[in-house]
């Protein structure tokens, strides 16, 4: 039993340098001028080619403006897993005589969209939104609505556990809304859990000192 409890723990003393992904960090810059327009800086942007992807959404009457995602990748998906986020940016009006409304929102690729050297767009997919999912789908975003005259302001989620049993491939940083709000200074930060491997000792050594207990 000691000898067998000592292998575990050498396993579980080396298994996160090869077995944890590293956190990855993005950075981010949009304006958004209008439901249907934005203007960003590839600069301030490093995630895939530096670019905000439209994703226009359906609705029978009356379509509510696109979602604009810029994406990153993170790790090979991962099943069972999951992914931690937390997203920090300045916020302001672009025109401080005016009202400012935009929602913000974090997406990812699901099982349909593995192993793919891009994330899913309307250039390289036939439907992206069946291979994508919203936290705002899960009832999370964030909205700001800003009268005028509104002063500069920052927003931190916090570390925040998505919602899933997996880890996604792509995630990405969502922005929609009526406008005249400018996005600054934005960071994502998303990693993802222990491979199942580790999960699974760090299982066994807990049952082990539980029956060793009795």
């Amino acid at each position: 039993m000691k000898k067998l409890m000592f292998m575990i723990l050498c396993l579980l003393f080396f298994a996160p340098a090869t077995s944890v992904a590293v956190v990855e960090v993005g950075n981010f810059q949009v304006d958004v001028i209008s439901g249907d327009y934005i203007e960003w800086d590839p600069a301030l942007n490093d995630g895939y080619e530096s670019t905000w992807y439209a994703y226009p959404q359906p609705a029978e009457s009356d379509p509510p403006p696109p979602w604009w995602n810029e994406w990153w990748w993170n790790a090979d998906y991962l099943e069972p897993g999951g992914k931690w986020i937390r997203i920090t940016f300045d916020y302001q009006l672009l025109d401080p005589v005016g009202p400012g409304d935009v929602m913000v929102t974090i997406n990812w690729t699901n099982s349909g969209w593995i192993g793919q050297a891009a994330p899913p767009t309307w250039e390289n997919s036939t439907d992206p939104e069946a291979v994508i999912e919203r936290l705002s789908e899960y009832g999370v975003d964030w909205h700001f609505q800003l009268p005028p005259g509104s002063p500069n302001a920052s927003w931190d989620s916090g570390k925040y556990w998505l919602p899933i049993d997996y880890n996604p491939e792509w995630v990405s940083v969502d922005v929609q809304g009526g406008g005249n709000v400018g996005i600054s200074n934005g960071v994502l930060e998303h990693e993802c859990v222990p491979e199942p491997a580790t999960i699974a000792l760090l299982g066994l050594g807990g049952l082990l000192l539980r029956r060793r207990k009795k």
